[in-house]
């Protein structure tokens, strides 16, 4: 490797950040040392708008009491009165005053002669001034005043009262929530920061390549959706209480005293649930008080119908003009095994992850297809027109459906339709979605020394840095600042993007039946939801799709004006990772003057060194420590200097010796020094 001239120093080109030129590594490099080791990363978060980095959902809450009743009687009285109470406290700390004014004496001392003045107990109490030479010293004092009186009148509460109240309070209460859906993601991997040598001299060029091994991403999603839930309340009780109040004649407080005698019902507001509701993936299901939830509607089907039934009864029967049909869409990723349409539940390819939801071909030639009108479970909903209806306005033959149903309008308890055949042109109005993450793993490394790292890849230009971000499996090139050098990496998806675009679209199809029976209405759709019953049972169906690919009708995107919402998902923790540690030439790190490796300099590393040179002791594993006076060689003046420091205050061993460190230029070997890792 080239390195940094030496005769140019290293912290004149830090503190400028002087632009290298022409640092490369020489020869071929083989990656081969691992040296933080592989890192074990888990990221996580969950929750997470669908739509954007914000709030992915508001309630709105309501309270309404049916019973409000807080009533309280009482009986008894408390009433102001003027009373007598003692007042001797104020007398005693008169007295007390007087007594030491009284006693008290002034002494001053002029040339030989000494004065003295003791003021009386009748000056005290109207007040003094200091005859001479006193006045010359003191000022006029004044005096405590009067004696209080030591019995006084004052105005107190006294009596006695109790009070009953009585609190029922009873209502309902709930809140309506809705979501903008929510998207969770799990990553696990492995990393690593790699160099190609062990160790390096102060000035060398280090490439640091980082390196991420097997990552595996989970991306799940929950569709928008709209939840509510009723409660009732429950507050009653009653309390009597009962309140004395009177003065204490020796002190001359107040004393007033409460104690609850008797306290029935609830301590505090109890709630049940009655009812629960939850709209979205999968239809509307319900609760019933705490039982298991219980799905209900999976859409609404209605038949449009030119009727020839009097006005007033509420049996409808004519002949069916067109549908409408309104679904709950099944939106959440990864799909089930289930999913009627073309679902991609993604794998992680290494740079991302795709979850995709698609109405898929509409086209097919089915027999005895039950409960089936071409629908798909990203469709919304469904119109169609019966071609056979207008072929009958126009022939004037009897060729469409007859359709009989119980209620009018828009919204009919029961429907029947039956059609020796049925010819319909039909629009299926859905989503499209598309879900990708793309976790961007980035490392910070934060040095322990200030480094000289490349401002850029391939710029040759370097800066002194204390830390640098870098994706994971790019490289960083960087100068060897010395021993000491370690690197703490610090692993984050700050970076990561996620992209939503969804779409709504529309699908025209032709559609026909044989020998079909059609059952609808509010009684039939609940009964489809909730156990299954079949609605559309036809001997032959065929659908034929009018477009290959679904027309696009809205981007549903509600950051800005692309056609799809991009931004980085919040809530993934840094994960730190174990530090790197750079080693310098010339052998392990030490430290100078532990000869028996003890992590402490005393006299026992001394006597470890006179029993290696005298003794025939083994050789320390790390002969540089005990080079204590470090001039290249182990001898008895290692020893005078080590003691020297620890016992005479002789200057202490040069470095490294009171942190690890090497000796690139020392001859003495190193194999081993356990305290430095």
């Amino acid at each position: 490797m080239k390195r940094v001239p030496t005769h140019v120093p290293f912290l004149t080109l830090a503190a400028f950040s002087i632009g290298l030129y022409g640092l490369r590594p020489s020869g071929a490099e083989a990656w081969a040392q691992e040296i933080s080791g592989l890192d074990e990363l888990t990221f996580s978060t969950s929750g997470q708008s669908l739509w954007g980095p914000r709030e992915g959902q508001s309630t709105k809450s309501f309270r309404a009491a049916v019973l409000d009743i807080d009533e309280t009687s009482s009986f008894g009285n408390i009433v102001r009165v003027d009373s007598e109470v003692s007042n001797q406290s104020a007398c005693d700390d008169w007295e007390r005053a007087v007594s030491e004014c009284d006693a008290y004496v002034y002494r001053k001392k002029i040339v030989f002669k000494e004065y003295e003045f003791s003021p009386s107990r009748q000056q005290c109490i109207d007040g003094y001034s200091f005859p001479w030479p006193f006045s010359e010293f003191f000022d006029p004092v004044p005096g405590i005043g009067p004696k209080p009186p030591c019995v006084v009148t004052r105005p107190f509460d006294a009596g006695a009262e109790a009070a009953w109240r009585s609190v029922l309070r009873w209502g309902v209460q709930g809140g309506i929530t809705v979501d903008e859906g929510s998207v969770d993601v799990e990553m696990r991997s492995q990393a690593s920061l790699e160099v190609a040598e062990e160790a390096f001299e102060p000035g060398d060029v280090i490439t640091l390549r980082t390196r991420e091994i097997s990552p595996d991403v989970n991306l799940q999603s929950r569709w928008p959706g709209v939840s509510g839930r009723l409660d009732t309340f429950l507050e009653a009780s009653s309390t009597l209480t009962a309140t004395a109040a009177y003065p204490d004649t020796q002190t001359g407080e107040q004393i007033r005293e409460s104690k609850r005698l008797i306290e029935v019902g609830t301590a505090r507001e109890e709630r049940q649930q009655l009812a629960g509701f939850r709209a979205g993936t999968g239809g509307l299901k319900l609760r019933i008080l705490d039982g298991p939830e219980i799905g209900v509607l999976e859409g609404v089907e209605h038949t449009v119908v030119v009727g020839f039934t009097p006005p007033a009864s509420p049996v409808e029967v004519g002949l069916a003009v067109c549908d409408l049909g309104l679904y709950f869409p099944q939106m959440d990723t990864p799909a089930g095994p289930e999913f009627l349409g073309e679902a991609l539940n993604g794998t992680f390819d290494g740079a991302r992850i795709v979850n995709r939801l698609r109405p898929g071909p509409r086209g097919a030639f089915d027999f005895g297809r039950i409960n089936h009108e071409g629908t798909m479970d990203v469709d919304v909903g469904r119109f169609d027109i019966d071609i056979d209806f207008l072929a009958t306005v126009a022939l004037g033959l009897p060729l469409g459906g007859i359709n009989a149903s119980i209620g009018k309008g828009p919204v009919s308890l029961f429907e029947v339709e039956a059609n020796l055949y049925d010819i319909d042109a039909a629009i299926f109005l859905g989503f499209e979605e598309d879900l990708t993450f793309e976790p961007r793993l980035e490392v910070e490394l934060r040095f322990s020394l200030p480094t000289m790292v490349e401002t850029a890849p391939g710029s040759n230009r370097f800066e002194v840095v204390s830390s640098r971000r870098v994706r994971v499996g790019e490289d960083l090139r960087l100068v060897y600042p010395g021993p000491g050098l370690a690197i703490d990496p610090v692993y984050t998806l700050a970076a990561n993007r996620f992209i939503n675009d969804t779409d709504l679209i529309l699908s025209p199809a032709i559609q026909g039946y044989l020998l079909q029976l059609k059952l609808g209405g509010v009684i039939v759709d609940a009964g489809v939801s909730a156990f299954g019953l079949p609605e559309n049972v036809a001997a032959g169906q065929v659908t034929v799709d009018l477009k290959k690919e679904p027309l696009k009708l809205a981007d549903l995107n509600f950051l800005d004006d692309s056609s799809r919402s991009e931004f980085p998902l919040q809530g993934f923790r840094e994960v730190a990772g174990r530090r790197m540690e750079i080693r310098p030439k010339g052998g392990e790190p030490f430290r100078r003057g532990d000869t028996n490796s003890d992590a402490a300099s005393d006299l026992s590393d001394g006597v470890r060194t006179l029993g290696y040179l005298f003794l025939g002791l083994a050789e320390p594993a790390c002969l540089r420590s005990a080079d204590t006076n470090a001039d290249g060689a182990v001898d008895l003046t290692d020893v005078v200097a080590l003691l020297g420091h620890l016992f005479l205050g002789a200057p202490e061993p040069a470095a490294p010796f009171r942190a690890c460190g090497a000796d690139p230029g020392s001859p003495l070997n190193c194999n081993e020094f356990t305290p430095c890792g």
